[in-house]
């Protein structure tokens, strides 16, 4: 069930993103140079993750596939032709005084707004929040809930497995 969740989820996003890839097509944008592409990038494709990472945690195949949506776009425009690209992405992740063009790392920014996912439901009072406290941990700790046990999304199921991390930030 957690694997079909997964898959539909997948499903789901990679529909979205394949619209955006046939937007970026229809960019009309042929004559922008790499720093126009890289503007576009950063203030419009990272800004599309950054809306859809603070709601739910994003599966690694859809941040694969947008990153190389931006690889693409960066290096042949809107054409989206995978081949051609200078310098690996991975490269293009760094800060610029280390050497790269200042993207964020999807990953990173993935796990972080996994992270205020786990603050706001423990720390806010939002519908949300509270809904989770009464529906899945049922007076349980979040920090002692056993994941295997229970039957629930594949979205709780990367909140759990951050645990480890948020723990850091909050004390218990």
């Amino acid at each position: 069930s957690s694997a079909n969740d997964t898959r539909d989820e997948e499903a789901r996003l990679s529909t979205y993103f394949g619209e955006d890839r046939s937007k970026i097509s229809s960019w009309t944008c042929r004559f922008f140079s790499y720093a126009g592409r890289l503007q576009l990038i950063n203030y419009v494709l990272i800004s599309i993750v950054n809306l859809w990472a603070t709601v739910f945690r994003l599966p690694c195949s859809c941040i694969k596939e947008v990153e190389q949506i931006c690889s693409a776009f960066l290096w042949t425009g809107p054409s989206l032709k995978s081949s051609n690209a200078k310098v690996a992405w991975k490269d293009i992740w760094c800060t610029k005084s280390e050497g790269g063009l200042g993207i964020r790392n999807l990953r990173e920014v993935n796990k972080v707004y996994g992270l205020k996912l786990i603050w706001r439901m423990l720390t806010g009072e939002s519908l949300w929040g509270k809904w989770i406290r009464a529906n899945l941990l049922k007076g349980r700790s979040f920090w002692e809930v056993n994941s295997k046990m229970q039957m629930s999304s594949w979205m709780w199921h990367k909140m759990l497995k951050l645990r480890s991390v948020a723990k850091l930030f909050f004390k218990i």
